[in-house]
């Protein structure tokens, strides 16, 4: 018995580490940097204009959000 909680306290451990690694992952990949060559939209971010170009550039540590019903890719300031 004492085997059995051992190994269940084991895999409960393993599966919130990959739980956390796959939020982790997931939210990073979300960034502008990780938008090589796609155009995005900042929205805000040029004296409360939006500054649009590269989403490495423009967003480069911001969230990008799919563009749904705008034009193009867009982060907000």
């Amino acid at each position: 018995m004492k085997h059995m909680h051992k190994t269940a306290a084991y895999v409960a451990y393993i599966v919130t580490a990959l739980f956390l690694i796959v939020l982790h992952s997931t939210a990073e990949a979300g960034k502008g940097q990780h938008h090589p060559g796609a155009n995005c939209v900042c929205k805000g971010c040029d004296n409360g204009k939006d500054l649009y170009g590269k989403c490495e550039v423009v967003c480069f540590d911001k969230e990008v959000y799919a563009k749904g019903s705008e034009s193009q890719d867009y982060c907000k300031k």
